[in-house]
């Protein structure tokens, strides 16, 4: 520990441009996930959102229920950090959709996104694809402050 605030590592080789050896930034907490859409969306959910924060790399997990709408927007979620955030990546492991999902990350929103589009091209969903049904999952951010 370095003065009580975090577990030093200066011990360890240097990497070139390491700019810290100081793990003094740890968080966990639970998130409730917004719509990121601008559809006006309101979720309900069967598990609140958690999230796990060391440095710059967060993982978080969601649970929610789409609203019925027709919106046309992509759907997109928030982050639980938007500040300097750069982007991520992850998997809905569970869905009312019945078919494969992906997380794209970008500028604090969390899109989804269908593996099995046509043409086997992925695509970014819309709210009314995702319209009524639940989706479990999770991401990791990669924070850039």
């Amino acid at each position: 520990s370095t003065s009580g605030h975090g577990i030093d590592f200066s011990a360890t080789t240097d990497l070139s441009g390491m700019t810290s050896e100081l793990l003094d930034d740890y968080e966990e907490g639970n998130h409730t996930h917004t719509d990121a859409s601008a559809g006006g969306l309101t979720f309900s959910y069967g598990n609140a959102g958690r999230y796990t924060k060391i440095g710059r790399f967060v993982i978080v997990s969601f649970d929610l229920q789409y609203p019925n709408t027709s919106d046309g927007n992509l759907a997109a979620i928030s982050a639980p950090f938007s500040n300097g955030l750069n982007y991520g990546a992850g998997v809905v492991g569970w869905n009312e959709l019945g078919r494969p999902l992906q997380i794209h990350v970008s500028s604090g929103s969390v899109y989804l996104m269908d593996n099995n589009a046509t043409g086997g091209n992925n695509k970014h969903l819309t709210n009314a694809e995702c319209s009524g049904k639940r989706i479990i999952g999770n991401y990791t951010l990669q924070l850039n402050i």
